[in-house]
């Protein structure tokens, strides 16, 4: 979706749940406090305008380019490995989430921001030890040589002193459910070792913590699941290099892996 889509559909739904609620620039808590066509953000009633103007916040074009909310395409920025990165950054006040991951009046709503993981770094801590070493080589190879994609959807500010509601995704058409819920939300994120023939397996981080401040990502995961990513005449030495350091299910074994990832990201945005 678009957009202009997104903002078709955020003046559908104002004008659908306001009444006789909150004028411009009165507080609100929810969006039907606010009179009929006007949307709730950062707990004050707003113009449809004001939020086009939030949604031509698009850090990845360049001074020539101005935003295309119809037709444009997306268009990938080269970034630095964790060079000014979205979560370094602070906001005056953080935008309100609108919903991404809900279904409103029958439609999946567009985020306020899109990233792409532009490098991947497993730090040799936990369980990954001695296999932080192996696994870096074929992240880093697997991100430069495009094998690899992994997206955060944000509802909400990725910035230093937000709490955005978030989501990961390897590809948005088949990671969304019908209902517009993520197939991997903030505490579940696939990470794929894309060694090998595609499609590649994917190995699910679990009880994921992402870190805004930091861009540190940190779970765990199962070691077998995590040696089925890699292909079969290394799979042995895969569960080698892989500690089981966590007894997650309080059986009195330790039966899953501790990681801890370090996420650089690049805006996707919309240019002409």
């Amino acid at each position: 979706m678009r957009k202009l889509s997104l903002l078709l559909v955020l003046a559908t739904a104002s004008a659908t749940v306001g009444g006789c609620g909150s004028a411009v620039g009165e507080a609100c808590s929810v969006q039907s406090d606010c009179a009929s066509g006007l949307l709730c953000q950062t707990h004050i009633c707003v113009e449809l305008a004001t939020v086009v103007d939030a949604l031509s916040y698009h850090p990845g074009c360049g001074p020539s380019e101005e935003p295309d909310v119809v037709s444009g395409e997306v268009a990938l920025t080269a970034t630095a490995a964790c060079v000014d990165q979205p979560y370094a950054r602070t906001v005056e006040s953080c935008r309100e989430a609108v919903g991404t991951f809900e279904s409103t009046d029958g439609q999946c709503l567009d985020p306020w921001e899109k990233f792409q993981v532009s490098s991947m770094t497993m730090h040799a801590t936990g369980g990954m030890v001695k296999m932080a070493g192996v696994a870096n080589g074929v992240l880093a190879a697997g991100l430069a040589q495009g094998n690899t994609h992994t997206e955060i959807w944000i509802d909400g500010d990725l910035a230093a002193n937000c709490t955005p509601k978030l989501a990961w995704f390897l590809d948005p058409a088949v990671d969304r459910n019908a209902d517009c819920s993520p197939k991997y939300t903030a505490d579940t994120f696939p990470l794929q070792m894309p060694v090998g023939v595609a499609p590649y397996p994917i190995a699910v981080v679990r009880n994921a913590t992402f870190d805004p401040k930091t861009g540190l990502l940190s779970g765990v995961i199962d070691p077998e699941e995590l040696v089925q990513t890699l292909p079969e005449s290394i799979q042995e030495t895969g569960r080698g290099l892989i500690l089981a350091d966590v007894d997650l299910d309080k059986d009195g074994t330790n039966e899953s892996a501790s990681v801890e990832l370090e996420l650089c990201f690049q805006p996707i945005v919309f240019c002409k």
